[in-house]
């Protein structure tokens, strides 16, 4: 689907919810797999996007996302499939999680067959975070390399 309910965030547990997507092209040098879009906000509330790839850490301001299998918090799996496109370092990483609009989060640097990616979200948030819905709205573009 296009929509994912965190639920209620709560200081001291790490939310966190998961997505799929299917990969594959026919392009010589393959391709590139980018994310775009804001973290999540609530009007002016904002949920700081995690810049370099760090840990989930319940009680801070924290947003960010990876496209591996976690256990720290368990969510998400290892990409799978016939083809051989992986997810780019910064979102390799278990336990690791990053948000940059604009980065390349998988790619392959020759044609690749059918590879399905789970992409994982965290949200944390400090015991001062405003009340409110906090939304944010993904893009996540496949282009060719030729």
């Amino acid at each position: 689907g296009n929509y994912i309910n965190f639920g209620d965030f709560s200081s001291t547990v790490t939310s966190s919810a998961q997505t799929q997507m299917l990969t594959a092209t026919n392009a010589a040098s393959g391709f590139g797999l980018y994310v775009y879009g804001p973290t999540m906000t609530s009007g002016n509330n904002i949920i700081n996007a995690i810049l370099t790839a760090d840990l989930s850490r319940p009680g801070t301001s924290q947003f960010g996302l990876n496209l591996v299998a976690n256990q720290t918090p368990l969510v998400g799996v290892n990409p799978s499939g016939y083809g051989i496109a992986s997810p780019t370092s910064s979102y390799a990483q278990p336990n690791l999680f990053k948000f940059v609009s604009g980065d390349i989060v998988a790619s392959a640097d020759q044609p690749s067959d059918y590879r399905q990616f789970t992409v994982s979200y965290i949200v944390n948030i400090p015991k001062n975070q405003t009340l409110g819905v906090y939304v944010t709205s993904l893009t996540y573009l496949g282009l060719a390399n030729f």
